[in-house]
């Protein structure tokens, strides 16, 4: 178990995807668990320009260059986020001081100061804190790794992280039931944040296609075993007579093992049986090897499209807007969403997200400026008219907060929350009749969100919407089209993608003819039917899933058979064929191997209650 690993999306770049938005979507490898402290505290140092000193009163707002920070800060933002900073160096202290009171008073500041920027989350101090409590946990201090922890959780509730650390925490104290509770509650928690399941789902896709296509080959493993010597004599008597009789058995061991010397020499070595064995099989045998061809030859079309989306997902555009959609504030983040506004420097939606950070921020000024720039491109926007709307009525100018929440309703009459607001706005000009009308079309739109928003009123009378977050699809698209989608170059690169389906294809037609052109020649027909009983034969089919139905003669019994224990067995490897999830704590392999374990022993158990039973 280690801390500090942040992977990659380990097949390469995908095509489509801009240069740019490839080259910053690497991970990084850190080598131990002392670097994320140090990371943490210098990614929030770096988020900080130098100075941060209160501002003159008398003097307007400083804002930072956009090309020192990504975007641009005001002063009273760059002075909390020096507090982040300072209040993270603090916690540290206390913790390495063993000042439990002064770190707990340290993480209300850091929270604090976060909920000022519009963050409610802080994940590079969460995993700060999850190093400091592994550490403390391998020193023996366990008391210091639990408060530690508590500390993780609410810098960043819910990360699967802190889950992961909590069970290593457990296994180092030697509670392994609690580890295992709290190894299967982190991967629960995967599937709250969407880059995480989005690598999820797709190491998911693949090794699903790997599991089947490592089935197809046992399969085929399975009828060389039960056909394989009826094949070989055939081959060998239809050598021609000229020849003596150990060299065309020289001869039929070169064609039927020697593909196994050549690179990739067991997909050659499958693939030669597959056609000489076809004629050996039975029907449901041949549909069930030629869909296993089919689903090989689609394989690079999965992944190709598995690539693109997780490639994407990793870019430093989509990590940011996931990250402002989740409220999470991380060092890179504002030099992130200058990627974005670098490889989109005329989108409309990339700048009704840059005006919701600025919003966020607390950088109404900015916003407001950024908002009405977007309104020429896009008039009819409700969520930059309702934004708009919130700015002038934070003004007290609710007479044009009013026609703002008004252009907005028309704009979207399905938005509950454009009459909620302007029902706000009314009430606040003392024109209680059109509040009263605007609330009653709200609730007639979302009543239970209304309710909620009247609860809430006393904190925020007007609320504002994250438009621009909700258009993530948009950019993604747009990053799409901007590298180009899938290019060929001189028709190789289509071709290769090509080419293992009609590989596919062309083993299939070789099989069928092979198959026809003997089918006159006195071919060996294959014994369909039960084996003989007894101990070892009982075990045998136990252990060898689909040799029973092999025997028969039942490929699609026989290949279902071998489905789920192939599955089990590829499980751990799952991420290391597929994706790597940027954990911040990596969970280890004993889950999954333990799952395996368990799984092959279950099914093992009633594989033997089944032979059993129809022994019986």
């Amino acid at each position: 178990m280690h801390t500090g690993s942040h992977g990659r999306a380990r097949p390469g770049s995908a095509r489509g995807v801009p240069d740019t938005v490839r080259t910053f979507s690497r991970g990084r490898s850190p080598n131990s668990r002392r670097w994320w402290v140090g990371c943490s505290l210098a990614a929030l140092l770096w988020l900080c320009p130098a100075g941060g000193q209160p501002a003159d009163p008398a003097v307007p707002t400083e804002v930072s260059p956009a090309h020192q920070t990504g975007i641009e800060l005001t002063s009273p933002t760059q002075r909390t986020l020096k507090q982040l900073a300072d209040g993270s160096i603090q916690w540290h202290k206390a913790f390495l001081q063993e000042n439990r009171e002064g770190a707990e008073a340290e993480v209300k500041g850091l929270l604090a100061n976060g909920e000022k920027l519009g963050f409610e989350r802080l994940p590079d101090l969460n995993l700060a804190a999850l190093a400091r409590a592994v550490e403390a946990a391998q020193a023996n201090d366990f008391p210091r790794a639990s408060w530690a922890l508590d500390a993780a959780e609410q810098l960043d509730p819910g990360r699967p992280e802190t889950s992961f650390a909590r069970a290593a925490v457990h296994r180092l104290e030697g509670s392994y039931v609690k580890a295992f509770v709290a190894s299967l509650r982190g991967y629960g928690r995967l599937f709250s944040l969407p880059v995480d399941r989005s690598l999820w789902f797709a190491n998911g896709i693949l090794w699903l296609f790997y599991a089947l296509l490592a089935a197809g080959g046992f399969l085929v493993l399975l009828l060389i075993g039960v056909r394989g010597r009826d094949v070989a004599l055939d081959l060998a008597d239809s050598m021609p007579r000229v020849l003596p009789r150990w060299l065309g058995w020289v001869v039929v061991v070169a064609l039927l093992a020697v593909p196994l010397l050549l690179p990739h020499g067991l997909i050659w070595f499958l693939l030669i049986w597959t056609v000489v064995l076809w004629a050996y099989c039975s029907l449901s045998e041949r549909v069930v090897l030629a869909l296993i061809l089919l689903l090989a030859g689609t394989v690079p079309f999965v992944v190709s499209w598995q690539r693109e989306r997780v490639t994407l997902a990793l870019s430093p555009p989509v990590r940011a807007i996931n990250a402002l959609a989740e409220g999470r504030l991380y060092g890179r983040l504002f030099t992130d969403l200058g990627v974005l506004r670098s490889v989109l420097p005329s989108s409309p939606v990339v700048h009704q997200v840059i005006g919701d950070v600025h919003r966020t921020l607390g950088q109404w000024e900015l916003a407001r400026s950024t908002y009405l720039d977007l309104l020429e491109a896009e008039p009819d926007n409700a969520g930059v008219l309702i934004d708009l709307g919130v700015y002038f009525y934070r003004q007290d100018d609710f007479g044009r907060a009013a026609s703002y929440f008004k252009k907005a309703a028309e704009a979207d009459p399905n938005s509950a929350l454009a009459f909620f607001n302007l029902s706000q706005a009314f009430s606040s000009a003392y024109l209680f009749d059109d509040s009263q009308d605007a609330l009653r079309q709200a609730q007639q739109i979302q009543g239970e969100a209304v309710g909620r928003w009247i609860q809430e009123a006393t904190t925020a009378e007007v609320r504002p919407v994250e438009g621009g977050v909700a258009r993530l699809g948009e950019i993604e698209q747009e990053l799409l089209k901007l590298g180009g989608g899938e290019v060929a170059e001189a028709g190789l690169p289509v071709l290769r993608r090509w080419l293992p389906l009609l590989v596919a294809f062309g083993v299939i037609l070789m099989a069928v003819a092979l198959h026809l052109a003997r089918r006159s020649g006195g071919l060996t027909s294959p014994d369909f039917g039960p084996s003989s009983g007894g101990a070892g034969d009982l075990l045998l089919r136990v252990l060898v899933p689909g040799l029973p139905s092999v025997r028969e003669g039942a490929g699609v019994t026989a290949y279902l058979a071998l489905v789920p224990p192939v599955a089990l067995v590829l499980l751990p490897f799952a991420n290391a064929w597929g994706f790597s999830i940027p954990w911040g704590f990596d969970p280890g392999g004993s889950l999954p191997r333990l799952l395996t374990t368990l799984g092959l022993v279950v099914y093992l158990l009633v594989r033997l209650m089944q032979q059993r039973r129809a022994e019986g």
